[in-house]
């Protein structure tokens, strides 16, 4: 693990995590919410693209509302969370467009 991984990792602790999917809920869109993250994670989208094993043209896509992250992404961004399994399926139904929050 690179040394910029682990300071991510760390910055992800549980406090974070509850405050980031609580701003889910502040966000018009799930894209919206879904840049938030990655902007508090301070990663580039190049750098988020492989935590989700993305190119980085699908997470720019994917943030300009031009495609939905699949199902396998948002288990990998659920993974990175640390989500518990009411929050992973959650945030799996919102960012694939069946819950309007």
């Amino acid at each position: 693990m690179s040394a910029q991984a682990q300071v991510m990792d760390s910055y992800v602790d549980r406090k974070g995590i509850e405050t980031m999917l609580t701003h889910r809920r502040n966000h018009s869109s799930a894209i919206e919410w879904l840049r938030y993250v990655r902007r508090t994670l301070g990663l580039t989208q190049k750098e988020f693209a492989g935590r989700l094993g993305y190119s980085t043209n699908m997470v720019r896509k994917i943030e300009a509302g031009d495609r939905r992250p699949s199902a396998m992404a948002c288990e990998r961004l659920a993974d990175l969370l640390q989500c518990s399994a009411v929050d992973r399926a959650d945030l799996q139904l919102w960012l694939r467009g069946g819950w309007a929050h």
